[in-house]
């Protein structure tokens, strides 16, 4: 797991956001499954995501299998420069109030848009991984991958 400080910035969020999508887009997914917080997931299983799992959710556009009617395979792809901006623009983290207030680090989401491409290009997909901060002892946290849907 690759953990970040608990007082981390939007910014350090944001670029250990990038790091995983760069992973996923060389297809590394064993890799981008080991950055992520093992703990349970939102199906009660603890180590849901695996690299071939992720692999499968990715390449069938967020479901278990492909569609019969869609024989389109995806796979993800790196942040290319003319998709930069509309991926930041999309990138969520919230709520983020400060560390002063009563509020716990388990309360902050992460919504990404999935960079893919497929046979007619890359493109910035409305596949949505949504992920969670979890608290990893006193000083660090982890990113917990909930789900990649389509939004």
């Amino acid at each position: 797991m690759r953990t970040l400080p608990v007082t981390a910035s939007d910014d350090e969020i944001k670029q250990w956001v990038r790091d995983w999508i760069a992973i996923l887009g060389e297809e590394r997914y064993d890799e981008a499954v080991e950055m992520l917080h093992p703990n349970l997931s939102r199906y009660g299983q603890y180590d849901f995501w695996t690299g071939e799992r992720l692999k499968t959710i990715l390449r069938h556009y967020g479901l278990h299998k492909p569609i019969p009617e869609d024989p389109r395979v995806f796979r993800p792809a790196p942040v290319d420069d003319a998709m930069r901006h509309e991926f930041e623009k999309h990138l969520k983290i919230y709520p983020r109030p400060s560390l002063e207030s009563d509020w716990t680090i388990d309360n902050v989401s992460i919504l990404v848009d999935m960079p893919l491409r497929d046979d007619n290009g890359v493109f910035l997909s409305d596949m949505t991984a949504e992920m969670m901060l979890r608290r990893v002892g006193e000083s660090e946290m982890g990113v917990e991958l909930l789900s990649a849907h389509v939004m």
